[in-house]
């Protein structure tokens, strides 16, 4: 029994962004960025930013692993680093935000009751049911500057899933951004010390901010980039399995440890690791099929390993990941594989570049070729698609977008690892205008590309019709 809960609790803790563990080069770049923030919040200089990143590439756990390093530096100097951590699918809801972070406050007033400066805290949850956002913003605003006469003390307040958070007001309803202008402004006054992150995969997240917020927001944006090559991944991984393997027993974690090279020489896995890095390069892919693995077998098994990515990863992927995209994207990515297709079509096998590449001015005009197209066969049936010659730029259409935000989508698709630029080797897309002119290839089938534009939920006609008539 011992070994089996060794091998699940190593395998929890795979995947366990809260928890110590290595983290690729790129991401402790990106670590030590968070710490060094947080640092100069410690002399006065706050500081407020979002990372943003896809889904899986160690957003959150670049974050922990900066705050834990902040708490161990705070420790020795005698200061205090106080967290406040929200979920937008937890408490996006505004009462629910502003009562979670009262609370959290609250509970850490009366830990540090005890320290210079401070005075006993009212308890938690004096508040009540009923209490007006008025009395929570209140008591909200007296926890913090409480806790800030501590000598030494830093506020860390980390929002994951901003973009519902700030989605409050940006919609026109009723509510609006309420915790976000509350935690900005706090860090406006002098005698508070604090860093505000903001965690999230969209990176038009900063647009979606009200006036007021924006105001008070620094507007930098930290990206959380993915790994550059399959020899990156196999690395994090090994350093991620070794000192994970402290939940074993000492003999059984010598014997785990002397087994992780070789697995990784081996040809089989190589090859599937390769496979799964053109589907998608978030590491959180990886660490999914890695867990399973470890918790089959007291040793790493190939065997397993295969079966695991067969179990996992296959049905993960393909349309059903697709169709997760929104359709804008989808649109996007399907007048890349178009662009693809026509040269394959078009041109010989001894003549065909391998594979065709296209920047991406290239894959917009295609998209509002085929929009149009679609619109147009929408209102008659018999028109046929408009070929490039006779397509209309200054043609109506209520559905196209903007260069600049078709260029949102695709950057997104190309963090998703769905797109793949084929830039210099050592070269890094840091800005959304610097992607347009390297040519990418697609790395998904066509024919799943189709499927997903005639499944998706949110597809207008127009844009399936401009799949059927080809």
């Amino acid at each position: 029994m011992a070994l089996v809960a060794g091998r699940l609790v190593q395998a929890a803790r795979i995947r366990d962004v809260q928890s110590e563990g290595e983290l690729t080069d790129a991401l402790n770049s990106v670590c030590a960025r968070i710490v060094s923030r947080i640092g100069a919040a410690c002399s006065g200089i706050n500081a407020s930013f979002v990372l943003v990143g896809p889904p899986g590439s160690g957003k959150s756990a670049a974050v922990c692993e900066a705050i834990r390093r902040a708490e161990l530096h705070a420790e020795k100097s005698n200061g205090l680093i106080v967290q406040v951590r929200l979920h937008g699918r937890l408490h996006a809801d505004e009462r629910t935000s502003l009562l979670e972070t009262a609370a959290q406050l609250a509970r850490a007033s009366s830990r540090h009751a005890d320290r210079p400066n401070t005075t006993r805290s009212i308890q938690y949850g004096s508040l009540g049911p009923r209490a007006s956002i008025g009395e929570i913003l209140g008591e909200i605003s007296a926890h913090v500057l409480r806790l800030a006469h501590i000598p030494g003390c830093v506020f860390v307040f980390v929002l994951d899933a901003v973009h519902l958070f700030a989605a409050q007001g940006s919609a026109g309803g009723a509510q609006k951004q309420t915790l976000l202008y509350c935690l900005l402004n706090l860090l406006q006054g002098e005698s508070v010390r604090g860093v505000f992150i903001g965690i999230t995969p969209r990176i038009d997240v900063v647009d979606l901010l009200e006036k007021r917020v924006k105001s008070r927001f620094s507007g930098e944006v930290i990206a959380a980039p993915l790994p550059d090559s399959v020899e990156q991944v196999c690395d994090f991984l090994k350093k991620r399995l070794k000192q994970t393997s402290e939940a074993r027993g000492k003999i059984e974690r010598e014997c785990f440890c002397a087994g992780i090279d070789p697995f990784f020489k081996d040809q089989r896995v190589l090859n599937m690791l390769s496979r799964m890095f053109m589907r998608s390069r978030t590491l959180d892919s990886f660490l999914l099929v890695m867990s399973y693995t470890v918790a089959c077998a007291d040793t790493l098994q190939i065997e397993y390993f295969l079966q695991a990515y067969a179990d996992l990863h296959v049905s993960k992927h393909g349309v059903e990941r697709l169709l997760n995209l929104s359709s804008l994207e989808l649109m996007i990515l399907y007048a890349l594989t178009k662009k693809v297709s026509s040269v394959r079509q078009n041109t010989s096998e001894a003549e065909l570049p391998d594979p065709p590449s296209f920047s991406f001015d290239a894959v917009y005009a295609e998209y509002q070729r085929g929009a149009l197209a679609g619109e147009h066969m929408e209102s008659n049936a018999s028109v046929a698609l408009l070929p490039s010659s006779s397509w209309n730029a200054a043609a109506p259409s209520t559905d196209l977008v903007s260069m600049h935000v078709a260029l949102k989508a695709y950057e997104h698709l190309v963090d998703l690892g769905l797109v793949l630029l084929k830039r210099p080797r050592g070269h890094h897309v840091s800005t959304l205008r610097s992607s347009a002119s390297i040519r990418a290839v697609p790395v998904v089938p066509s024919d799943e590309v189709e499927r997903a534009m005639l499944e998706h939920p949110d597809m207008s006609m127009a844009a399936q019709h401009w799949v059927t008539m080809t």
